[in-house]
């Protein structure tokens, strides 16, 4: 495993593929919470490199402290380290979007993310599957949940996250609307209308796909049309 070290401790990465030629930018993606194995290793893009990078405690070790706006810094000071000089593109998924969109540093161009959230009150797919999996999951993995999201059974309060990232923004979501749980199998889309309207206020770009919370395997062409955009403006 690489590891990139910042000042809130190390975060795990790995390199996808190398940039066509000196001056081509480089898309950094950002996993969530729980993922599987090889969720997002399979990320390619024309004209660009790309970098995986691991939520805290996710793969690889913890932070002491899981503050939403905290790990954002940090990843802001992952692509500095990594990248700083070139031009990049920050895509973020679930978690990985919402944190994504708490960065603002020098490297970035232009912010993707894929099915972010602002508020975590709503998220009822991902507290049933807490509950679900109470006693399985791996006790930092709850820790980060509980003080990032504040979601779980030793949460207080669901948290609210604020959107730092610059323009050109891109948010990507499903159309199986978060607050309609039946219209079909699966998790519904976690961006919710209120958080499509206050990403839509604040500039961001929405594009819309086929499917839920899983719209990475469900409309694969979307998502990536989005980054080729966000790859087109950062290159520009």
């Amino acid at each position: 495993m690489d590891f990139v070290e910042t000042s809130r401790g190390r975060l795990r990465i790995e390199a996808l593929q190398p940039p066509p030629h000196a001056d081509a930018p480089v898309v950094v993606v950002v996993n969530g919470v729980f993922p599987s194995r090889d969720y997002l290793r399979d990320f390619r893009v024309e004209g660009a490199g790309a970098t995986l990078v691991w939520l805290p405690a996710m793969s690889g070790p913890g932070f002491a402290r899981y503050d939403l706006p905290l790990i954002s810094e940090a990843l802001g000071e992952a692509v500095e380290r990594l990248h700083g000089g070139r031009r990049v593109v920050l895509g973020g998924f679930s978690t990985g979007a919402s944190a994504v969109l708490g960065v603002a540093t020098d490297s970035v161009r232009a912010w993707v993310a894929v099915e972010p959230f602002l508020d975590a009150a709503g998220l009822w797919p991902l507290q049933r599957f807490l509950e679900t999996m109470a006693g399985r999951l791996h006790p930092e993995q709850m820790r980060f949940v509980a003080e990032a999201l504040g979601l779980g059974p030793a949460a207080t309060a669901p948290r609210r996250f604020e959107v730092r990232a610059g323009q050109p923004l891109h948010v990507v979501a499903g159309d199986r609307p978060l607050e309609s749980p039946a219209l079909g199998p699966g998790w519904p889309s976690l961006t919710s209308a209120a958080d499509r309207e206050a990403l839509a206020a604040a500039g961001a770009r929405l594009w819309t796909g086929r499917g839920g919370h899983g719209i990475y395997d469900t409309d694969r062409p979307t998502v990536m049309a989005a980054f080729e955009e966000a790859i087109r403006q950062a290159a520009a």
